[in-house]
């Protein structure tokens, strides 16, 4: 978990330093993906804090959690994608 959150925190970190250009479809998916990923990795830095001794309902809580949240992350990643992809061929408005 300790490289996991390594790699989020160094995402986050680089997409700080970036702003998104183009359309503003691009930009809203962009942001929502970043605020994903920013909630990744802030709920992985706080189970991360959590003390080792955890009761198995605590374990249960986090593993769900963090399994809700990356796939919140993947599929905010897919519609960036789709969003990004349909801009490039033409097949969305610009705005």
């Amino acid at each position: 978990m300790d490289a996991i959150q390594q790699t989020l925190m160094d995402v986050v970190g680089g997409c700080s330093h970036l702003a998104l250009l183009g359309p503003t479809a691009v930009q809203i998916a962009g942001g929502v993906l970043r605020a994903k990923t920013v909630r990744l990795a802030d709920t992985t830095r706080m189970w991360n804090e959590e003390p080792t001794e955890q009761s198995q309902a605590d374990t249960d809580y986090w593993a769900e959690l963090l399994h809700e949240e990356g796939l919140e992350m993947k599929q905010a990643y897919q519609e960036f994608l789709r969003t990004s992809q349909s801009v490039l061929l033409g097949n969305a408005p610009s705005t």
